[in-house]
């Protein structure tokens, strides 16, 4: 058994998001307001107006917007953002590091975020990471460009007795992999995100979900239990979801931790924004 990220036990799954991989320590996995571009660029621009900012980072290179779990924790939609004088942390699933390493944000992130990812947005943060923890493990993850227009490539038929569904409310209740534990109700899921399950013999072996919403755009997070992969089910999943996000011109981040999902997102037509790297210290 392996602990999700909603801190319950679940059997264990693949997840393409914050699954666990190979090597990878067991409690690392692995998003409503209006005016997201405005606000974007607002994030970008206070970033840009601190000492180690994004303006000379080398850790940002290709990104064309700040993280969606990073904008979410900023606007108090999802996690915690806690500023210092020069930088600031998101604890948003990721603890993303902001502006510059200022003796306070040093003090906090030792105190209170050890053995957590780690993500880098300037330079001045991972000159830092890696002086202070020379030690730290280092993991690499491939966010994939935001797309609304997909790529669907032809579908594998299932296995016998697998059903393939939308997130509908008797799913959703069941919150499969944790998916859906950041809505408050269905009725916020269906408004704001998207999903799809595969059910087997009265269970869900599947899922692929919108982890969170924000200015109409997702993460995905797809899963699928250990003894079922391969089968082409994360696959059947993400495409119903996408079919439905493309026809509701939804956003779509997908943020790969491995080859393997890097290589699913790229059949449907995702193509890789940049690679970075992940700290890990004890």
């Amino acid at each position: 058994m392996k602990q999700d990220r909603a801190g319950s036990h679940t059997p264990r799954h693949h997840s393409v998001l914050f699954g666990r991989g190979p090597g990878l320590p067991q409690a690392f996995r692995g998003l409503a307001m209006t005016g997201g571009e405005a606000m974007d660029r607002h994030i970008i621009a206070r970033l840009r107006s601190r000492r180690g900012s994004l303006a000379t980072s080398k850790a940002p290179d290709g990104w064309t917007a700040p993280p969606l779990l990073y904008r979410a924790a900023l606007r108090g939609v999802y996690g915690e953002y806690r500023r210092f004088e020069r930088g600031g942390i998101a604890d948003a699933l990721f603890v993303f590091l902001d502006g510059a390493p200022d003796p306070q944000a040093v003090a906090a992130l030792d105190a209170h975020c050890r053995a957590r990812p780690w993500v880098c947005l300037t330079d001045a943060w991972e000159a830092h990471v890696k002086a202070r923890y020379p030690d730290a493990r280092i993991f690499r993850r491939y966010a994939m460009k935001p797309a609304r227009c997909f790529r669907f490539p032809e579908a594998r038929a299932l296995p016998a007795g697998c059903r393939l569904a939308d997130m509908d409310e008797a799913a959703f209740a069941r919150h499969p992999f944790s998916h859906g534990v950041n809505y408050p109700s269905f009725d916020a899921f269906r408004k704001d995100g998207s999903g799809a399950v595969v059910w087997l013999d009265g269970g869900i072996v599947a899922s692929a979900s919108s982890f969170l919403s924000l200015d109409g755009e997702v993460e995905l997070d797809v899963s699928t239990l250990e003894a079922h992969r391969g089968k082409g089910l994360a696959a059947a999943c993400v495409a119903r979801m996408l079919r439905d996000c493309q026809a509701r011109g939804i956003t779509v981040h997908w943020d790969a931790q491995n080859e393997t999902s890097r290589h699913l997102a790229g059949k449907f037509g995702f193509e890789l924004e940049r690679e970075y790297p992940v700290y890990w210290q004890e």
